[in-house]
């Protein structure tokens, strides 16, 4: 039976494909009524996503993963990268995150061994927990023909969220990690985000206006993620510019927008050190299968499938649906092998999702959070756990239960290979994967063949130097060239994600002469980046053997994110020679003698002993010249390139 929506506007819900499992064998039974069923799907999907009742700015695990969506939207207006599907407690169904979970057999420790049987009785306790429908009959089971069994990968997810403080994501294969996410508690302005904000400021120079969302500094709104031709959302939104007769296609910044108005914004790339974070106006709201564009008219298949035939295949099935009116979307990688009524549920989920927010627009006063991303596990379950994965390991109970019972009702094939993570040693050390994890802040990087690439990162630019290092011998330089290339290309492409560095890439690779060894480099770098979830653009390599290429950067890299400038060296990662400071020392001394008075210097004491032995005729001299009194003092505060001159009658 295909599902089509109620006749009333669609009323929010905090996850796309939550009513899936409610289906499951209803084909032939015409039970409307069931289907509309007002709140129990809702609050069930909400609650195994980890909901919480708290407050929309209550402390939660937000930021560092990826959504999967940017790279997947194909739209005539570029959209942003999308929020993930659940939406903030204001705005959903009450869930049971803050609630204790039924009292299971179990061993008390918190990573004690779990037996299969009490396994079971712990999934079942959770999903009684934050569900309020109970499971369907099994006669009701829609019954799926026999697949063929899936042949093992060694690929694996591991996530660690067993500190509330920090939750990691690794995702690793025979090749050691080829996946690392990492996000701290309580984040707010994070990727994906959606606000009502304020506009403050207006740049015309810059074709761009600042956005007050709450946040330290002020977001950046650019003309071409403004929906033309005043900000979009004119029904859901009370303080808006007086609209004038102007052409929308030739129209700039300050004819858009004005001081003091409102707009619904979403977070497209997180604030960095020195910028506040970038918001767009159209937003986008990913399920399980689509993803919905409220401010879209496009309708079509996820770019990334590029098979013909599952192509056409989707369009049938997009064919098929109901759409609300004057809204985009598209079918996700996850829509493969789902038909129309599973997608149409996913649509229906989504567009109520956007009624909430639309609900919660109109009554907020800005600047405040509407749409809060999901929280880490969840995010990276429904977004990254596919047939390519063997195996997920959970080292937290609680998370175990949040995630079971997320499995059991969206991706109930995948369940089998979900584990509890009981042993001692902890998880990411058991499979080797904190020394690869260090190594990710190293500034340089060896090659198989004994080459190495070094890595220097600014804020808007990446360095990457190729160096033939301690290269083995090969059949000829050209050969060797050539192989530490490709071996840089493909080591460039793994760090560059790893570390999530963005922005513009410039890599010096050695020196070809022959264009067909540049060709093959280029492949090699273009074949090696074909995974990466991030947008980039690559060009030849130039003349003078540079390579320049572009990665879309959502948030801070993996650098960036935890450490922070030396206070010693101001972030040059260099200081002044002791020597060298000698003629500057004497200028100043020269300065502070002739205001008549005696005088203290202050060095670090490996300075102090350096002035006080190679500068102690010059110190003599200007003590007779001035007839002043020049005392040397230690003090091991003082920076190596740093004196401080103090009057001795204040020392």
């Amino acid at each position: 039976m295909t599902s089509t929506p109620t006749a009333s506007p669609p009323v929010n819900n905090a996850a796309s494909p939550s009513r899936r499992w409610l289906w499951k064998g209803r084909k032939n039974t015409g039970d409307d009524e069931a289907r509309r069923a007002p709140g129990n799907w809702r609050a069930a999907y909400a609650a195994s996503a980890g909901v919480p009742e708290n407050p929309v700015g209550a402390e939660t695990a937000v930021g560092g993963l990826p959504s999967a969506a940017p790279e997947e939207i194909t739209v005539a207006v570029p959209p942003p990268a999308p929020t993930t599907g659940v939406a903030p407690a204001a705005i959903t169904a009450p869930a049971a995150n803050n609630e204790k979970l039924p009292a299971v057999t179990a061993p008390n420790a918190p990573n004690a061994p779990v037996s299969a049987e009490n396994r079971e009785a712990l999934d079942i306790a959770a999903a009684d927990a934050i569900t309020e429908t109970p499971p369907l009959p099994k006669d009701h089971e829609k019954k799926s023909e026999p697949k063929k069994p899936r042949q093992p990968t060694g690929r694996k997810m591991l996530l660690n969220v067993i500190d509330a403080e920090q939750a990691r994501v690794a995702i690793i294969g025979n090749n050691g990690l080829e996946e690392l996410y990492i996000e701290r508690a309580g984040g707010q302005f994070v990727h994906g985000n959606i606000f009502k904000g304020r506009v403050v400021n207006i740049q015309p120079n810059l074709q761009a206006a600042f956005i007050d969302i709450g946040s330290e500094k002020h977001a950046f709104l650019h003309v071409d993620d403004v929906i033309p031709p005043f900000g979009g959302y004119e029904d859901i939104l009370t303080r808006r510019r007086k609209k004038a007769p102007t052409n929308p296609q030739f129209m700039k910044i300050n004819d858009m927008l004005a001081d003091g108005q409102e707009l619904l914004v979403q977070i497209t790339r997180e604030a960095l050190p020195t910028k506040g974070p970038s918001v767009t106006t159209y937003i986008s709201l990913p399920g399980r299968y689509l993803v919905l564009m409220p401010a879209s008219h496009t309708r079509g298949v996820s770019k990334k499938i590029t098979n013909e035939n599952q192509r056409r295949e989707l369009r049938r099935e997009l064919a098929k649906l109901s759409p609300p009116k004057d809204m985009g979307f598209i079918i996700r990688t996850a829509g493969l092998g789902h038909g129309a009524e599973e997608l149409q549920l996913d649509l229906n989920a989504l567009t109520e999702l956007w009624q909430e927010i639309c609900e919660r627009t109109r009554k907020a006063k800005s600047p405040e959070l509407l749409y809060h991303e999901n929280e880490l596990t969840i995010r990276a379950i429904r977004d990254y756990c596919n047939d390519s994965l063997d195996e997920l390991f959970i080292d937290r109970r609680e998370e175990y239960a949040k995630a079971v019972a997320f499995i059991k009702r969206m991706m109930p094939d995948f369940y089998q290979r979900t584990r509890l993570y009981d042993k001692r040693e902890p998880l990411l050390a058991a499979y080797k994967v904190e020394d690869d994890i260090e190594k990710l802040f190293d500034e340089a990087v060896k090659l198989p063949s004994g080459g190495e690439i070094l890595i220097q990162q600014t804020e808007a630019l990446v360095a990457i130097d190729v160096n033939t290092g301690k290269m083995l011998k090969a059949e000829s330089s050209r050969e060797m060239i050539k192989k530490t290339n490709l071996e840089a290309a493909a080591a460039i492409a793994r760090q560059l994600r790893l570390r999530d560095m963005g922005g513009l890439v410039m890599i010096d690779f050695i020196d070809m002469e022959h264009a067909a060894d540049q060709r093959e480099v280029e492949d090699a770098m273009r074949a090696a980046t074909k995974s990466d979830r991030a947008r980039i653009t690559i060009l030849p390599i130039s003349r003078l053997g540079i390579m320049e290429m572009t990665r879309q950067r959502l948030r801070q890299s993996l650098h960036l994110a935890h450490y922070q400038s030396c206070p010693y060296c101001g972030g040059s990662g260099k200081c002044r020679k002791p020597e060298s400071l000698g003629a500057e020392f004497v200028r100043k001394l020269r300065a502070e003698l002739g205001k008549g008075a005696d005088v203290r210097v202050t060095f670090h004491p490996r300075a102090a002993l350096t002035i006080a032995n190679e500068l102690r005729q010059k110190l003599l001299e200007l003590e007779t010249e001035f007839q002043r009194k020049i005392v040397v003092a230690a003090d091991e505060k003082l920076r190596l390139d740093q004196y401080v001159f103090t009057p001795l009658d204040k020392a």
